[in-house]
């Protein structure tokens, strides 16, 4: 969306003349009715307010070639790496453990390939905790003589691994229940997305390397879903609840108490 709207209308002007009811039915076609004539009205209305200098004819051509330029270089790679990823695909596809990858819930083509070429290949005997540190994922603590601070990923190892795991992981712990029970877990001790889904990887690991040691395709068991359903009713008061306003606390404890003013010295 944002890039159909830079094509078309680059300059604050462009955007206080534009047809916006023709305008709007594209762009909600475009963004699957995410967007429409709220957002050019926005748009509009920041336009009006913009301190942008304005443009000649003559530097609005060069302007326009050049954003087209960047936006076809644009468009190029992305059909560079949509081929890369279906070549990548079809040469996976010939391995057992694609097949084995892809049977887990919202786990596509792409990731499954893209866990198989960064691994080496998943043959039969791997160990989840081979998986985490190669991707650099296994906890370390630091320490430093009398210091001991917290338990953190070490980070030390493959970083293309460690994007997919997380990308795999952010899928399935919406469908998985097996990966979805842990991240609830920890989310209801401590509400932080981005450091649960992390958390969660050790779950989808050992899931990943049942399913090609045992060589079966994934199948969601009877009552799995029941701790996680509880789980979920746990979260969701905690989770609608409105942020409380903090008050100030003087330093006497007593927040009616007006701090006392410091006497000059003489």
């Amino acid at each position: 969306s944002a890039l159909h709207l830079l094509r078309r209308h680059f300059l604050p002007r462009h955007f206080l003349t534009l047809d916006l009811p023709q305008e709007a039915e594209a762009l909600r076609k475009l963004s699957r009715g995410n967007h429409g004539s709220d957002t050019l009205q926005r748009l509009r209305q920041w336009a009006g307010e913009s301190i942008g200098l304005p443009v000649d004819s003559v530097l609005e051509q060069v302007v326009r070639q050049t954003l087209y330029l960047w936006l076809d270089q644009l468009e190029l790679l992305q059909r560079q790496l949509a081929a890369i990823d279906t070549e990548m695909a079809e040469r996976a596809a010939k391995l057992p453990e694609f097949k084995l990858l892809t049977s887990i819930p919202n786990i596509g083509n792409c990731l499954a390939a893209g866990l198989i070429a960064e691994c080496r290949g998943l043959a039969p005997g791997v160990h989840p905790k081979q998986l985490e540190k190669f991707a650099g994922l296994n906890l370390r603590l630091a320490e430093s003589g009398t210091y001991s601070g917290q338990r953190r990923i070490s980070r030390i190892g493959n970083a293309r691994l460690r994007c997919v795991l997380y990308q795999m992981a952010v899928q399935t712990c919406q469908s998985v229940p097996y990966v979805r029970r842990r991240y609830l877990q920890r989310q209801l001790k401590h509400p932080a997305y981005r450091k649960n889904v992390v958390a969660a990887i050790s779950q989808l690991l050992k899931l990943v390397c049942a399913l090609v040691n045992e060589q079966r395709p994934y199948e969601t068991r009877t009552g799995e879903w029941t701790e996680v359903r509880k789980l979920e009713r746990k979260l969701k008061p905690t989770t609608n609840k409105k942020p409380t306003q903090r008050r100030s606390v003087h330093r006497l404890g007593n927040p009616n108490e007006r701090p006392r003013k410091r006497r000059k010295a003489a």
